[in-house]
């Protein structure tokens, strides 16, 4: 049987002010599936874009209600960047080329040991970071927060055949 879907949101500022909202309601067929998109306008979000010089987050809180009842709750810290091409192939940063200090690192045992390293790391000019395989998330959430690129590898093993591309 059909059933009413409320998915809302809250985008507070690195400040802890309340920036954008909204509730939006679906009705759908009982155990079926369907994607929800939204693109608000953050007002009065240049002085906080996200760059390694600049880090700051803002708190997203996802939530979804099933017949009135709470189901899921996702609170995530999100930057806003705009990254694109300029016409030398260069990596841009809000049409600026992006200049990267690449380092191979992967995370230590533990969040408090993997985030002095990280801010060592940073604190040498290093910018970017090169795991060489998918780390857990807390490292994630550490570069977020500490100011650091991370040019991630993917979950894909083909050992024995070059076109494959299946996730492991």
């Amino acid at each position: 049987t059909p059933e009413t879907i409320e998915i809302g949101y809250d985008i507070y500022a690195p400040d802890g002010k309340l920036m954008e909202y909204s509730v939006n309601e679906l009705r759908m067929e009982g155990f079926s599936r369907d994607t929800l998109s939204f693109a608000p306008y953050i007002y009065h979000s240049n002085p906080n874009r996200w760059s390694a010089e600049n880090p700051k987050l803002y708190t997203l809180t996802l939530y979804v209600k099933r017949s009135g009842i709470l189901w899921e709750y996702i609170p995530l810290n999100v930057g806003f960047a705009e990254y694109g091409y300029n016409d030398r192939g260069e990596i841009t940063l809000f049409g600026k080329p992006l200049a990267l200090k690449k380092s191979a690192y992967n995370a230590a045992a533990d969040r408090a040991t993997t985030e002095k390293e990280i801010k060592a790391l940073k604190a040498k000019g290093i910018n970017c970071l090169m795991p060489s395989y998918p780390q857990p998330s807390w490292f994630y959430d550490i570069c977020d927060r500490v100011g650091i690129y991370v040019i991630d590898c993917a979950a894909i093993s083909s050992p024995t055949d070059a076109t494959n591309r299946d996730v492991d």
